[in-house]
């Protein structure tokens, strides 16, 4: 649509789709808790879980030569996982499988959130949620975070720095929280 770079990883168009099915799942939370209680909900809830734990499997499969190779599984033979990937799972053409994945993915990370909220607001409930309630804002201005972080750091996949690159993340997601909690530039962005 825009003939900008990021296109060819992330189709604006299309990557709007699985935002805003994260959106609808945070909008009708009762309504989707409610449904998850019932019997058929039950089930439904345990096969979107073992769909997503399927998916997981399969994207350990990966070819993607900028991870170490002992990360990878190299169960599924690398044609096959091209093959599926190119055709089902494509990333940027947003194939079927992974729409379903992201479907089922987002459910049950949701109704992992909900049954374990307890924990997990103690632990990083403070960071989660600020991010959350500003999900726009912080869209937003990640772009132009990454933008300035990106004129000081160089990301090279080949090299590997995976604990700088991780320290560079979490200042980076810091920094959008402290953004989002202070309100910095909120007349501007919006929400």
């Amino acid at each position: 649509m825009t003939s900008a770079e990021f296109e060819f990883a992330f189709p604006f168009l299309a990557w709007q789709l699985i935002y805003i099915l994260g959106l609808c799942c945070g909008w009708y939370k009762e309504e989707i808790a409610s449904l998850a209680r019932t019997q058929a909900g039950k089930i439904a809830r345990y096969g979107m879980a073992a769909v997503a734990l399927i998916m997981l499997f399969v994207a350990q499969n990966h070819t993607n030569p900028f991870m170490p190779p002992a990360l990878m599984l190299h169960v599924i033979p690398a044609a096959e996982f091209n093959g599926f990937y190119q055709h089902l799972a494509a990333k940027n053409a947003l194939g079927p499988v992974r729409i379903l994945n992201d479907f089922c993915l987002i459910a049950s990370v949701y109704w992992l959130l909900t049954v374990c909220w307890r924990p997990i607001n103690k632990a990083i409930g403070w960071f989660l949620i600020v991010l959350g309630q500003n999900s726009l804002y912080t869209f937003i201005i990640h772009v132009y975070l990454v933008l300035f972080i990106s004129q000081f750091v160089t990301f090279d996949l080949w090299t590997q720095h995976w604990l700088f690159s991780t320290a560079v993340h979490v200042t980076g997601l810091l920094a959008l929280w402290v953004m989002a909690r202070y309100g910095l530039l909120k007349k501007i962005v919006p929400n």
